[in-house]
């Protein structure tokens, strides 16, 4: 698959903050646990909080302009005045994505980026010019890439089934 252009978005900008222990990825905690909140509703929140602090911008200009190009190696940040590449993130450091209306009548998506064994997570956080934009690229990411990063790759099968083995033989990985 080669990289897909979607509609335009607008920059809105990055969240940072630190993961509280290992055992947590973006806002998803590996063990199963009873929780109160979604990690989608975790995540709004968290950009929420940060809009509360000023540490976004409320008012997008048109000089904020993005593409985002997909593909099965992951997103590709494209300035849509000049075409130059901003940023790229490897699709395993997205752990999630999701798309909700800000109460302001504007659609943010919002990418969680979290690279193998750190402890820091970033927000991507971009400003849709619809919900079905905003829904498109969220669903575009969680099925078709990361199903086609999934399909494609023999040894993460391979591996998929070895630790189904090792949980069915009762062995727990720590």
């Amino acid at each position: 698959m080669g990289d897909k252009r979607l509609e335009k978005f607008y920059y809105v900008g990055i969240v940072e903050s630190t993961v509280d222990d290992k055992e947590t990825v973006g806002f998803v905690r590996r063990k199963m646990e009873i929780c109160d909140h979604s990690s989608e509703e975790l995540i709004i929140n968290h950009v929420e909080e940060a809009q509360l602090r000023n540490a976004l911008r409320r008012e997008i200009r048109e000089n904020t302009v993005v593409h985002i190009a997909m593909s099965k190696h992951g997103l590709k940040i494209i300035d849509a005045t000049d075409g130059s590449v901003l940023d790229r993130v490897p699709l395993l450091s997205v752990v999630q994505s999701v798309s909700f209306d800000d109460g302001f009548g504007n659609t943010n998506v919002v990418f969680v980026v979290q690279k193998a064994l750190s402890t820091t997570k970033q927000c991507y956080i971009f400003r849709a010019q619809s919900p079905h934009d905003a829904d498109h690229i969220c669903a575009q990411l969680q099925g078709e890439v990361f199903g086609r990063a999934k399909t494609k790759s023999p040894r993460r099968n391979e591996f998929k089934r070895g630790c189904m083995k090792i949980v069915q033989d009762g062995w727990e990985q720590s």
